[in-house]
């Protein structure tokens, strides 16, 4: 009986899937390959750092500037991609 629902569970997944637009499918496959490469490299970037000779207190400056950068950037880069189209500025 576990499988049965197992099944239908899969097979509504499928049929969601094949109904979504190529735009959707694209941008969900766009996304999940960054977070993917993000999560893969992330962790290992203190190991790097700290390779290279930086202190502690080096490596929380370099995590803290990074994020606020990121921080600092997100409004311009949402605005950028309102106005261009999410798909072109993906492109580059």
């Amino acid at each position: 009986m576990r499988a049965n629902k197992v099944a239908m569970a899969i097979s509504k997944g499928v049929r969601f899937l094949r109904r979504q637009q190529r735009n959707w499918k694209v941008t969900v496959a766009r996304i999940s390959l960054r977070t993917l490469i993000y999560k893969t490299v992330f962790p290992y970037q203190s190991v790097y750092t700290m390779g290279l000779g930086a202190t502690a207190t080096q490596l929380g400056i370099v995590n803290t500037v990074g994020m606020g950068i990121a921080g600092l950037l997100s409004p311009f880069t949402g605005w950028l991609i309102d106005r261009i189209g999410q798909l072109s500025s993906s492109l580059w």
